[in-house]
């Protein structure tokens, strides 16, 4: 498992090496890393057609429900919103990969002119009927959008999704105007939670147990530190950096419950904010 295999899609390093194997629909994927840039990510790379299949048919099922987007997303989004208005205070916004809608409706609430794009077809449907929020169905990497057009782009755990997350994130520096925000979340491969799970996994032999690696359907998995080299590289200054640690199996079989107690002080603010496993920022255009 630790032979080189896919170089780098980061840095293009020769110097790789899969440290995890995971199942997904019948089909084997790898988590690798850098040796020389340190970035994760899934081997072998997903293609844009194994993308768009992950989140074809019933993915977002449950959360099409009268109220249920609320119920599972409100609390943090609603803290998203709160945190962002502490930089910027309206104008045209754009939520990529935006589920239901929930997030722009909230946004459009505060004054923004916001609208959504979204992968699932059924989703972006209801998304648009029952918040009457504009939502484009297509992948970003296909969709039109004007450079220099809006003010803010919001992408809460779905960089990590996208073909090429460098590619993603300088398109989404070129749609921006002048000094535009950005609003990135994804997970810490490497935070203490994650750690923890990835040990069972390993001392069990059971690749379910570390929940926190979300390949193939993260196509790279981020640290603090890999992050920010990216942002730098796209023209972004990290103006705005907090962590947070969601409920991750608080629905989960028993026996992963049970297993998961021992994270669960993480959920202690304090230690939250220093060593929670989800990574949020807010980054500024500066080129």
């Amino acid at each position: 498992m630790n032979s080189p295999m896919t170089p780098c899609p980061s840095c293009h390093s020769a110097q790789t090496y899969r440290i995890f194997r995971k199942t997904y629909r019948q089909s084997q994927w790898y988590l690798a890393r850098c040796k020389n840039c340190a970035q994760h990510f899934t081997d072998p790379i997903p293609t844009l057609p194994d993308i768009e299949s992950f989140y074809t048919g019933n993915y977002h099922d449950t959360l099409c429900i009268d109220g249920r987007t609320e119920q599972v997303f409100g609390r943090k989004f609603q803290g998203y919103r709160k945190w962002l208005l502490q930089y910027v205070h309206g104008g045209r916004s754009l939520d990529l990969g935006c589920a239901t809608g929930l997030f722009p409706s909230l946004l459009q609430e505060s004054g923004f002119q916001a609208e959504g794009l979204e992968l699932n077809t059924a989703t972006a449907q209801w998304g648009r009927q029952h918040y009457g929020i504009s939502i484009r169905n297509e992948p970003f990497e296909t969709a039109d959008y004007q450079p220099g057009t809006f003010d803010l782009v919001t992408l809460t755990d779905v960089l990590e999704h996208t073909l090429s997350p460098p590619v993603a994130l300088e398109r989404v520096h070129q749609i921006l105007r002048p000094k535009g925000f950005a609003m990135v979340t994804f997970p810490d491969i490497r935070s203490l939670e994650s750690r923890y799970f990835q040990t069972l996994a390993s001392i069990t032999h059971r690749e379910w147990l570390w929940l926190n690696c979300h390949i193939p359907l993260h196509t790279w998995e981020f640290t603090r530190p890999t992050a920010e080299a990216m942002f730098q590289r796209a023209g972004f200054a990290v103006v705005g950096f907090r962590r947070s640690h969601p409920a991750e199996f608080q629905r989960s079989p028993l026996l992963l419950a049970l297993l998961a107690w021992p994270p669960l002080i993480l959920k202690i603010p304090y230690l939250a904010l220093h060593f929670g496993s989800q990574m949020e920022f807010i980054l500024q255009k500066t080129s």
